[in-house]
């Protein structure tokens, strides 16, 4: 068999496509996952934005949607400090929220579990006499009810991992990582 027999060529061929199919990531210089190795944040990492900062960044070539256009999330999480005012009350946190967290965190994180289970619960701030529903762990909603009253000042450390469709409006998906009441 010499190199120009055709079941050489074949052969040739489909190792090629093969290698692409199954390594085509490592070939092409790409990450075979979006997942990146973890590190703690520090107070250095949040920087000072407003909500509306965080809702007017778009981010679109960083951003992921699904094929019903409900959510988007986003691979810039944008660590950020915000000030706003507490406005005392909680909700369940929607499905559509959830599924955007769990998307996020299936294709960015690597453990969706370690990021859903936290997250049941929204509470209301108000940033600019706009309301804001935002994520908050459940083993901090305690202490947040213990520290805070309705409308003293609080900075709150978060990340924004998409937005979500509910029936009126696009909402940003924000977790609350830690939050300060402001003296």
């Amino acid at each position: 068999m010499s190199d120009s027999d055709p079941a050489v060529l074949w052969t040739q061929l489909i190792l090629l496509l093969s290698s692409l199919a199954l390594g085509g990531g490592l070939v092409y210089g790409q990450a075979p996952s979006r997942a990146t190795p973890k590190k703690a944040r520090t107070a250095a990492d949040y920087e000072i934005r407003t909500l509306k900062e965080l809702a007017e960044n778009k981010a679109e070539g960083d951003s992921l949607g699904n094929m019903a256009e409900t959510m988007r999330v986003y691979s810039n999480i944008l660590p950020s400090r915000v000030r706003v005012t507490y406005a005392g009350s909680t909700r369940p946190w929607p499905q559509i929220k959830k599924e955007t967290l769990r998307q996020w965190a299936r294709l960015y994180a690597g453990f969706p579990e370690g990021y859903t289970r936290p997250y049941e619960t929204e509470m209301l701030f108000i940033e600019d006499g706009k309301e804001h529903w935002l994520a908050v762990r459940t083993d901090s909603l305690p202490l947040i009810k213990k520290a805070l009253q309705r409308n003293d000042i609080v900075d709150l450390s978060l990340i924004r991992v998409g937005t979500a469709k509910s029936p009126s409006e696009w909402e940003l998906v924000l977790l609350v990582e830690s939050f300060q009441k402001v003296k």
